[in-house]
């Protein structure tokens, strides 16, 4: 849109040409958002698992310990690890789910639900012990991050499903 306006200074007449423009919020926005999450800005725990029929689900929760950022996808390169830190069998696959950008500040944090199997599979012990850690990746990220594993066992030679991050 296009302003004219006529200024009048001590007897000069001067005509002022401005332009205004007004853009989308969706650019407003890009242009503010906060930059990928990365693994040294980021605490993570797994919370409470509900089990029921065999099936084990837990939250995996990420914080911000700094700055804002983001986070948008899934979690990559999931890996099980033992107590002596060896790696442990792990089938990682990603559920079907709605990915949208989540922004990470002081108070809001990031949740990815975890499922793996209470059952073993046939040629699995029901006495395998449990992981210790998990260890994975954020979208785009290049380091680790490490998790205490709850106790329990990840059977189905350590089939684990997530969903995005929410």
């Amino acid at each position: 849109m296009l302003n004219k306006a006529k200024i009048i200074t001590g007897g000069l007449t001067m005509a002022a040409v401005g332009v205004l423009s007004i853009g989308s919020a969706e650019a407003a926005t890009a242009a503010t958002a906060p930059a990928a999450c990365q693994a040294n800005q980021l605490n993570v725990t797994v919370g409470q698992i509900d089990a029921g029929a065999g099936q084990r689900y837990a939250p995996l929760r990420l914080t911000t310990n700094g700055a804002p950022c983001t986070l948008t996808g899934y979690v990559t390169d999931a890996r099980f690890i033992a107590r002596d830190g060896s790696a442990l069998p792990t089938k990682a696959s990603k559920a079907p789910d709605t990915v949208t950008p989540t922004t990470l500040s002081a108070g809001h944090g990031a949740t990815v639900t975890l499922h793996w199997s209470g059952v073993p599979a046939d040629d699995e012990s029901v006495d395998q012990a449990p992981p210790a850690y998990l260890t994975f990746r954020v979208p785009g990220g290049s380091h680790d991050l490490t998790v205490r594993w709850p106790d329990s066992p990840t059977y189905q030679h350590g089939q684990l499903d997530f969903g995005a991050f929410h």
